[in-house]
């Protein structure tokens, strides 16, 4: 669950900022410090983090829980670039494959807009 390209860089950006004014105690570190250590969080971690600033951009996902019969069926991926309709990206097995799929999914929305 990695970003690329214009996305990363967008994202490091808003990330060093968004510390820097929560955090004064970490302005002793060097950037590369503070994003590894933000790479090094568990992916239930990062996610969260990822959905504020795709949220901080426009882009809106959401992981529908899927549930028949009050049993667990699936996991349901959508993603609304605003203005635009959402998209219905399919169904997963697991909270953590539809969260994969929803960052690599939104980091190309985002990297397909800025071109």
């Amino acid at each position: 669950m990695k970003l690329s390209g214009a996305a990363k860089q967008a994202f490091e950006e808003w990330y060093l900022h968004m510390i820097f004014g929560r955090r004064t105690d970490y302005s002793v570190y060097p950037d590369g410090a503070i994003l590894s250590k933000f790479y090094r969080s568990i992916e239930s971690m990062e996610w969260g983090v990822y959905q504020d600033w795709f949220d901080s951009v426009g882009i809106r996902i959401i992981i529908d829980l899927d549930v028949e019969e009050m049993r667990c069926e699936d996991y349901d991926l959508y993603i609304e670039e605003r203005h635009k309709e959402f998209c219905h990206y399919g169904k997963f097995q697991t909270r953590t494959e539809s969260r994969i799929e929803a960052i690599e999914k939104a980091n190309e929305i985002f990297n397909n807009r800025e071109k």
